[in-house]
């Protein structure tokens, strides 16, 4: 075969591959399109893809919180597909299984994908059933946390529903830093403010923690977080390396009560239309 008959011979092949992908085929791409819109107080739900080949079916979903005041959560292992064989789970992604938190006046987006390993989600309409959204106030009931002593005598401490261990701990003349990790053992969602932590010298002065760029942890029973304080405390008020300080965690856990949203099922029929053009 000639470079030039070769030429035109592969875009007839390539075309003629894709022109294969017929219904029945392994890779034939369903797309949706959908037949009803969902709804939460305080939140937009919308649909940025759905789709579905013989061995998976996915949603791409944005979720915008509208409030100024509400924290809006979603479980990502919580809700399921309702086919016309029966009703499967959603799968749990395998990196970044935690929840995804969405904070007021925010945004998140998220997929949410068939889970096992059969090959029947080929479908012309299904529904999703999202069941993994909650709600809580943002701003929490606080917990009054304890006066803990550095250098350590003991490394744990506990406030209400948060059991912390101290992890790290390096100190010397004009520096401390250190780092917690705390269980939440509630009810509800709890809340690590580590920003808020601050450190109190003998002579009575309160210092800050200078790690001002730690972010709030957002903790569903069970969840654990890390966090980390770093004090300076001057000479002249105690040499930290050999005179006792307090940490201080007035305002540093807080929790809320954990509310479902209720949804009802998110229906979607055959895009006839985007299916064709995905499948040329």
């Amino acid at each position: 075969m000639t470079r030039r008959t070769l030429a035109y011979t592969l875009p007839v092949v390539a075309v003629f591959l894709l022109a294969a992908r017929k219904p029945d085929h392994p890779k034939h791409e369903n797309h949706y399109k959908p037949l009803n819109t969902i709804a939460a107080p305080g939140a937009t739900i919308t649909l940025n893809g759905a789709q579905s080949q013989q061995a998976f079916l996915k949603v791409d979903g944005k979720i915008t919180n509208t409030t100024g005041d509400t924290l809006y959560i979603l479980r990502k292992d919580q809700g399921e597909f309702v086919l016309p064989t029966g009703n499967v789970p959603v799968k749990a992604p395998t990196l970044f299984s935690g929840p995804m938190v969405i904070p007021p006046g925010d945004k998140g987006s998220y997929t949410w994908a068939s889970a096992d390993g059969s090959t029947n989600y080929h479908v012309d309409r299904f529904a999703l059933n999202v069941s993994g959204l909650y709600s809580a106030p943002n701003a929490g009931t606080k917990i009054a946390g304890p006066e803990f002593v550095l250098p350590p005598a003991v490394n744990t401490f506990s406030a209400g529903p948060f059991d912390c261990n101290l992890t790290m701990h390096v100190q010397d003349t004009k520096d401390t830093q250190a780092e917690f990790q705390c269980v939440y053992h509630g009810t509800g969602v709890g809340f690590i403010d580590a920003r808020t932590v601050s450190a109190r010298a003998q002579s009575g002065k309160e210092f800050a923690n200078i790690l001002k760029n730690a972010k709030r942890d957002v903790l569903l029973p069970g969840d654990k977080a890390k966090f980390g304080v770093w004090f300076q405390i001057p000479v002249t008020d105690g040499d930290m390396q050999f005179i006792p300080f307090q940490a201080l965690f007035r305002d540093t856990f807080s929790e809320s009560a954990l509310m479902p949203v209720p949804l009802e099922a998110w229906s979607f029929d055959i895009d006839v239309a985007k299916t064709t053009e995905a499948n040329k």
